[in-house]
């Protein structure tokens, strides 16, 4: 028995999704959390094998519909609020002439500078 799937290649409708997020510096981690992001369409094309596109053809009239209606409301609610460790802030070392280098990065700042986000700190080289 052959194993059938279906494969999409899934093509946004509404350029530019529009997202709003924010920073925050935890400890030595800057956070990005998701406030909002605006609900998109999408529509699909049937990709794979053969017996993949086939399937996914027949399969396609549903899921264009759940890409243009359902879902679109779903993955916008589903991503709202979300936290994520963006990057870590910690130490970085490098050789340089045969000897290892350590930037350590203390205190750690975010605020704003000109309309700009600003990331600043301390730094220790050893």
């Amino acid at each position: 028995m052959a194993t059938m799937r279906i494969y999409y290649d899934i093509n946004v409708l509404d350029q530019p999704v529009v997202s709003h997020v924010r920073l925050s510096l935890n400890g030595k981690d800057v956070t990005v959390t998701i406030d909002n992001m605006s609900p998109f369409r999408f529509s699909v094309t049937p990709k794979g094998n053969f017996g993949d596109k086939i399937l996914g053809t027949v399969a396609k009239p549903l899921a264009d519909a759940l890409g243009r209606s359902v879902l679109p409301g779903l993955v916008s609610n589903l991503v709202r609020g979300r936290r994520f460790t963006a990057f870590g802030l910690g130490e970085i070392t490098q050789r340089i002439g045969g000897e290892d280098v350590t930037l350590k990065i203390n205190n750690p700042a975010m605020d704003t500078h000109d309309g700009m986000l600003r990331l600043s700190s301390s730094l220790t080289v050893s």
